[in-house]
């Protein structure tokens, strides 16, 4: 299988994943109607931010379909397999490959972002979060700052002090509008009348338009397994994103199961450590420093 750097790291960055994929439960029972009570926007922040507390640490094995026009012209579909890992909120990694070996790995801790790519050449890119730019992001495929990834996927808690709105949409659902200070761009999630779950997570930017789309399926959802085995939660099975300028889509399939952290001692805390990976999956010909605009040595 051959996948074009560029193409498949903006599909992999504009999606990590990506994400909500989290759910707890399935959509059940009938929908209210659009003149149904519309819950306060302070409610439902609370929920969300108890879910995303709650789904802090996670590991579990993925398969990932990418459907892309490549550099010639050429409409694809291509596939992968690899692991989703999430520490403490803030530690992230994604790892898609084939045949156990890993082709693509992008990663976060508190302060930096990567990704590293072992195609034809061997190459690893970084930066600092508070330096980050969506110019510089899309010089490696990420129209988004990797911690606003996680609200994509409805792991990271939202700003108590965004502007909230709710509405009721005509299918039932409840609408939140996320408006963060001193940002542009703004979040809007559609929530499962009954669950509160997100269903879609679409980041808008300042005049309305669509930058990133999540739906999340939650039709047999996977099992998340707590320390307890009497314990568990539910997450979507699958989450597919879609990028509107690139025509391009992503989706990401869990496993039947998936284990809080707390229960298996995974994931492991070098899975986020920069120049462990760079050893370990080099030797690198290239590693560029994003907020230095060079290549290391």
């Amino acid at each position: 299988m051959v996948i074009r750097r560029h193409t498949l790291s903006r599909l992999l960055l504009t999606a990590l994943a990506t994400g909500c994929l989290f759910q707890m439960g399935c959509r059940s029972g009938p929908r209210p109607g659009t003149d149904a009570p519309v819950p306060p926007p302070v409610e439902v922040v609370e929920h969300w931010n108890e879910r995303a507390e709650r789904l802090d640490r996670l590991w579990g094995r993925v398969a990932v379909t990418f459907r892309f026009t490549d550099q010639d012209g050429r409409r694809r579909f291509e596939q992968g397999e690899g692991h989703f890992q999430l520490l403490d909120g803030a530690h992230l990694a994604l790892s898609v490959g084939k045949l156990s070996e890993v082709m693509l790995w992008i990663g976060s801790d508190e302060t930096r972002y990567w990704l590293i790519e072992r195609f034809e050449q061997r190459r690893a890119w970084f930066g600092a979060h508070e330096s980050f730019t969506r110019a510089k992001g899309e010089r490696i495929g990420l129209p988004i700052a990797p911690r606003e990834l996680l609200v994509l996927m409805g792991l990271a808690p939202l700003d108590p002090d965004a502007d909230w709105t709710t509405s009721r949409t005509k299918s039932g659902a409840t609408l939140l509008t996320i408006r963060e200070p001193n940002s542009a761009s703004s979040w809007r999630a559609e929530l499962a009348p009954d669950t509160r779950l997100p269903e879609t997570v679409e980041l808008l930017d300042a005049d309305g338009a669509v930058i990133l789309r999540a739906e999340h399926t939650v039709v047999r959802p996977a099992i998340i397994r707590y320390e307890r085995s009497s314990d568990f939660d539910h997450i979507a099975r699958a989450i597919s994103i879609s990028y509107p300028a690139a025509d391009a889509s992503l989706t990401i399939n869990f496993d039947a199961e998936l284990f809080d952290g707390r229960r298996t001692g995974r994931p492991r805390r070098n899975a986020f450590n920069l120049e462990g990976l760079l050893n370990a999956l080099g030797p690198m010909d290239e590693v560029v420093d994003l907020d230095a605009s060079v290549a290391m040595p």
